[in-house]
């Protein structure tokens, strides 16, 4: 039947992405569960926090696949605003036309938008971003729409990054 070859099929893919981690991560890792909107913190190999996400939208805003190393913790980010939003949602056009308070918006000589959310409780990314690194700019953040995480599953609402409740003292941690 149709539905067991997509069950096996879907098997098959999630088994090849357990297969492209490293066996070892560490004394201290983070592990995001996507389609169960949960985050994990484990270390010495024992899951010592869970954390409720929102992730992205199916399709052309889900959340990737990754496998990236932190690098920093940031506390009262900006946000630079990735040109499929100020373009392919029009928020750089639409700013220029009425400039919004939290916003810097820049356009340079080849006619490039460039919007940056400026730090604060309104920012998107919340009061709280973890840095890693990766093609796609993903990033497990804070969010100033805590209420989402009430929202029984699935929390599928941003354009691709983690929004972690608790960031705050996930940051912390």
């Amino acid at each position: 039947p149709r539905a067991e070859r997509a069950k096996r099929a879907a098997l098959q893919i999630n088994m090849d992405r357990w297969r492209w981690l490293p066996r070892d991560l560490g004394l201290i890792y983070l592990i995001t569960n996507v389609p169960e909107f949960q985050l994990r913190l484990a270390t010495n190999q024992r899951i010592v926090r869970t954390y409720r996400t929102i992730a992205g939208k199916p399709g052309r805003t889900a959340t990737p696949q990754l496998a990236e190393q932190v690098e920093a913790v940031v506390f009262n980010p900006t946000w630079t605003v990735p040109q499929s939003i100020v373009q392919g949602e029009g928020l750089g056009a639409s700013l220029l036309r009425n400039p919004r308070p939290g916003y810097k918006v820049s356009r340079a000589a080849n006619g490039t938008i460039t919007v940056v959310q400026q730090p604060g409780p309104a920012n998107s990314l919340g009061l709280m971003k973890i840095d890693m690194p990766n093609p796609h700019a993903i990033y497990l953040h804070d969010t100033p729409s805590r209420h989402l995480f009430n929202s029984p599953t699935p929390r599928a609402f941003s354009h691709g990054c983690i929004r972690t409740e608790n960031a705050q003292m996930l940051g912390m941690t």
